[in-house]
């Protein structure tokens, strides 16, 4: 690629490069807690209409995490991965969700404490390690330890 090719493919859109057969691809489409209607830039982006109305909104993950339930934030990453699936086979969303947010938060003055497990790096873990699964893992498919 080009300097100028490689620029356009940096950020959340990137351009694609015909003469190489890249395509363009949204990068942003978010699953902080269910997927979320983030506009039809490209109509890669989720986005919401007549034919998918919206999609399941789960408490924001501060609350989620305050259950301490692992199963639950695995249950919670499965149903998103599903619908967030059917919204790109839809062709309403990419595949690239920013999910989770995994900061650990010290300083509640930062305003989006709500959007993170909270400030225990060992439960931040857990919930990560479970809601990834979730979002990720295909139910009955054993993957051998090495």
């Amino acid at each position: 690629m080009t300097l100028n090719e490689k620029v356009d493919q940096i950020g959340d859109t990137a351009t694609g490069v015909r003469r190489i057969r890249l395509p363009k691809y949204e990068w942003w489409s978010e699953a902080l807690h269910g997927v979320s209607n983030v506009g039809q830039w490209n109509r890669v982006a989720s986005f919401f209409d007549d034919v998918v109305p919206g999609a399941t909104s789960f408490p924001t993950p501060i609350t989620t995490t305050a259950s301490f339930n692992q199963s639950l934030w695995k249950k919670i990453g499965q149903a998103v991965s599903t619908e967030a699936r059917a919204m790109h086979n839809l062709g309403h969303a990419g595949l690239t969700f920013w999910s989770p947010n995994i900061n650990v938060v010290r300083d509640p003055r930062w305003g989006r404490a709500l959007e993170t497990p909270g400030e225990d790096p060992y439960v931040v873990g857990e919930y990560a390690v479970n809601y990834v699964r979730g979002l990720q893992d295909v139910e009955g498919l054993r993957i051998p330890k090495t």
